[in-house]
This record gives structure tokens, sequence and C-alpha cells, in this order.
């Protein structure tokens, strides 16, 4: 069996998770066949957003791949755009691939983007939040055969490694490390992946920094403390950290997919994950311009998955764990057998 070769599981666990994901999923509306290639004309529709003459500034980024075009009216929500965007500012004249608008509005300021988006947002970290979001959908709507997952993902000198985890695993400080220490940022947050690619691009944007990781990152970010502080409207504060390097790679494969767990006074501890456990996490995440995974992008991820280290890391020291990855990048493929090796 094809699959099960690719992603290193029993053909047992193969043919028993996958028949029962596919039976509830395709049931539930959660798969689809591919997405209609209407979709790929997109940024042809009318309610794609049209510069105004009287628009106070724009500026150019280019990520993922593509150009957008940030128009707004002041400097505060200026500041704001340059906390997350600065660092990808192209000042090339080539033509936007997607276009957002900014104005202000009654008690706050209003978004307009393409495929007709169009929000009212109460301040500028509202605002923030929501120009991610609506690009996100923009590329994904734009791109029918990809799809995201929830991850951190940077390159290192084996490939490119990818952290994934939920909120307070200590991804993104241990992310934030690691391009300090040398490895190119990929993406901060949300890694985009091709059916039936086995490389990666993502949105490199700044790292959205917790209070509680600021001790730690002012140590590899000298000037940290005079970055603006950000309300996010899910309550929680953030500074942007903007990162070291950015690498936009296009055959540059996926070799590991690391778990980070963060735990005061926990032993620093590296271990075997679970390949059918990373995939099942891997998935509640995982979407496309349709928010569900098609049955290509399934096996596409489930392939990466394979042919990949899956690891578990433990720490108590973001530091120390980054240490441990930079020192041994070319043997992360190893570390996963030896250890396996050890338990027999």
């Amino acid at each position: 069996m094809r699959l099960s070769a690719s992603t290193g599981c029993s053909r047992e666990q193969i043919e028993g998770y996958i028949a029962s994901c596919l039976e509830q999923w395709e049931a539930a509306g959660f798969i689809r066949p591919p997405e209609p290639p209407e979709l790929r004309a997109w940024t042809q529709s009318p309610a794609a957003p049209a510069f105004e003459a009287n628009a106070n500034a724009t500026e150019s980024f280019r990520l993922a791949g593509v150009r957008i075009f940030v128009s707004f009216p002041d400097e505060t929500i200026a500041g704001a755009i340059r906390d997350v965007f600065g660092h990808l500012r192209a000042f090339d004249e080539a033509p936007a691939d997607f276009t957002f608008m900014i104005s202000r509005a009654s008690g706050g300021y209003r978004l307009l983007g393409p495929n007709g988006a169009d929000r009212l947002l109460p301040d500028p970290a509202a605002v923030i939040v929501w120009l991610k979001i609506e690009l996100l959908e923009s590329l994904l709507i734009q791109q029918p055969d990809s799809f995201a997952i929830h991850a951190a993902g940077l390159r290192s000198p084996a490939g490119v490694v990818l952290l994934t985890g939920s909120s307070g695993s200590g991804k993104s400080t241990l992310a934030a490390i690691l391009n300090a220490r040398g490895w190119p940022l990929v993406a901060d947050d949300v890694v985009l992946i091709r059916n039936g690619c086995s490389a990666v691009s993502g949105l490199p944007l700044a790292y959205a920094a917790k209070p509680g990781s600021w001790p730690i990152l002012q140590k590899f970010f000298p000037g940290m403390e005079e970055l603006q502080v950000h309300l996010r409207p899910d309550g929680r504060t953030v500074k942007y950290i903007p990162p070291r390097a950015v690498v936009h790679p296009e055959k540059i494969p996926v070799t590991a997919i690391v778990f980070p767990r963060y735990e005061p006074s926990m032993s620093f501890e590296v271990r075997p994950f679970d390949r059918v456990e990373a995939l099942v996490r891997l998935l509640e995440e995982a979407r496309n311009a349709r928010h569900h995974l098609s049955i290509e992008g399934f096996l596409t991820l489930s392939a990466m998955v394979g042919r990949s280290s899956v690891l578990e890391l433990s720490y108590d020291n973001a530091s120390e764990a980054a240490n441990m990855l930079i020192d041994s990048p070319a043997t992360l493929q190893l570390i996963e057998s030896e250890l396996t090796s050890g338990q027999d």
C-alpha cells in the first residue's frame, strides 16, 4: 500500500484510520473533490477594491510569492502595519496581486479587501489581526490546490523544520530564537502546502510575542523594549518582533516536524512522536479556501508526515531547546531512529 509506505505506519493502522476518517469526513462535508476552476479567476472579481485617488498613503509588501498593496489613512495604522509587515516591503514597480484599503470609519476603521471583504474594526490591533486573516483567505482562494496548517517554519541546513502546537506550547518563542540564531523564517504561524508537493511556503510575518516570552527574547533581539505593545481583540498583549532573515523556499522539502511542549520545571527531553497522532493534530487545523481539506490535501499531508522526522520536544528553557536543534540540524532524521532503537 503506497500510503502505508509513505507514512511509515503499519498497513493496519493506515487502513483503519483512512477508512473511518474518509467515511465520516465526507459525510460531514469536511472533504470535497478538487476546488472548482472558477475560483482561479477571483482576483478579477468586480468585488475587488479599486484604489481611491484620495488615499493618504500606500505601501507594498511581498510574501508567499505575491505582492500586496495596503493603503492607510494615518500614521497610527501605518505604524501597526509596519510592525507586522515592515520587513517584507517591496520597492519595485510590479503590479499588485491583492489590494487592501483601510479608511477611517465611525468609531474605528474600515478594511476593504479582495473577494468582497468589508469589515468595520475598532482599532489598529484589530485591523492587523483581520488583515492577516483576509490575506490568508486571499492566498487560499487564489491557490485552490493549496492548504494551510498552523505551524511555524524555519529553514535549517537539513531542510525545513516545522514547529507546531497549540497556543502556549512555546513554538513562537522557540521559532524566534532559532531565527535569531541563524535559521531563516519560512512562516511565523501559517505554513502553506501545495497538493502533491513536498516543499512549503508560508507567511513570514513578525512574531507575536506574549509578555511571558519578552525577557528571554530581549537577549536575542536588542531594542525589543522599544517595540509598540498591541492589545489584540482576543485580549492578549503582544509585541511584534521582525525576523532577522526570511526565505521563500520553492524546492526545499520538510525534513522534520517538531511538537514543542513548554512547561516550567520540565526536564529537557526529545523523543519520537507517533505519526498517526501527528497527522491527526495537523489535520485539526488544516484548511483550504473551502475551509475543509480535500482528499488530495489529506494524501499530501500524510506523505509529508511519513517522510519526515516527527519528534516531541519537552523543555523549560527555549534557549537550550534551540541549542539542541541548531547543534544537530543534519541529524534530526537520525534522532528518531536512535531513540527508537534505544527503547527496543
